[in-house]
């Protein structure tokens, strides 16, 4: 049996293939791409995701790099907490009864790894999809490294899928006309009273905060005024605006700094990592807004694209 054949070697297509593989099943893997992909893209996990990796002991590999999350907040930017939830309440239902950080970039080299154990299992690099053809039982992919041929074509390549396009299936929705600021920084939020994950809810200045494996992440709205070159610019850092904040001492709530650090002094940890992101329900960076909510069930894994599979690429 010639392999399935999975474009896309993101955590949707790896973890499709490790599947296959654990069920014997031969199956290729190819990513445009000269390596997986190192950048800032999904980092929260929720129990059932969880669930479906145990079994391939990806899950375990997961706990030895990534945080736990068992509660979590809503707060006020100015008066702080207002409410905090328990994930532990579930503990009866599930093994996982909690939120888990891990970003995107530390699961994929854990699947890989676990696939590259497989003998029946390939991942090929630096091969990216062109288009597809099927006669009879066999589907005929052209691809920038030559032709393969396969059984099954499996497009798990996001939210712009190629496979997706060349096959006419429909992506309906809608775009958010937001954009959103995503900083990483060494200061700690722990510190000042915030759980691993919260939200802080104000009509302008609101903000996301994730506490990720050595750094936390926040995002925070660009306004439609502001210009999108200038919000990016190396020099801009919170000059323009408070983008940025620091949460405060006394009471725990986030104050607007026009410093461009997030912190509680000025000799506290640096942002490492900018990046200007409109939301997208496959979370990825881009320079264009062009957010797709789906009308279909959401992925199990947050933040990646479920993967569009085509039995001998019918129409």
């Amino acid at each position: 049996m010639k392999p399935v054949l999975i474009v896309g070697a993101g955590p949707v297509g790896l973890t499709t293939a490790l599947s296959l593989a654990h069920q014997g099943i031969p199956v290729q893997v190819i990513e445009a791409e000269p390596a997986l992909t190192l950048d800032q893209r999904a980092g929260s996990f929720h129990p059932p995701t969880l669930e479906m990796l145990a079994p391939f002991g990806v899950t375990e590999a997961m706990h030895e790099v990534g945080i736990k999350v068992p509660h979590w907040q809503i707060r006020d930017r100015r008066e702080g907490v207002i409410v905090e939830w328990d994930l532990g309440v579930i503990a009866d239902l599930t093994p996982y009864p909690y939120r888990f950080h891990l970003e995107q970039h530390r699961l994929t080299p854990i699947l890989y790894e676990k696939l590259k154990a497989f003998p029946h299992a390939e991942v090929r690099f630096s091969t990216g999809f062109i288009d597809a053809k099927q006669s009879g039982d066999t589907v005929t992919v052209s691809t920038t490294s030559g032709e393969l041929k396969t059984p099954w074509l499996v497009g798990c390549d996001g939210g712009r899928s190629t496979v997706r396009k060349h096959l006419g299936t429909p992506f309906d929705g809608f775009t958010w006309p937001e954009r959103f600021i995503v900083i990483s920084t060494l200061a700690d939020f722990a510190q000042h009273g915030f759980t691993s994950n919260a939200y802080v809810a104000d009509p302008r200045e609101w903000a996301a905060v994730f506490h990720m494996p050595g750094l936390w992440r926040l995002a925070f709205p660009v306004h439609p005024e502001e210009n999108e070159a200038d919000v990016l610019a190396s020099t801009a850092g919170c000059t323009t605006r408070s983008c940025l904040a620091s949460p405060s001492a006394a009471s725990g709530a986030v104050k607007p700094a026009r410093a461009c650090s997030i912190s509680t002094s000025a000799s506290a940890a640096r942002p490492i990592w900018n990046s200007c992101r409109r939301s997208r329900s496959a979370t990825r960076r881009c320079s264009r807004k062009e957010t797709r909510r789906r009308a279909q069930r959401p992925s199990p894994s947050c933040g990646a694209s479920p993967p569009t599979a085509r039995r001998r690429a019918t129409s």
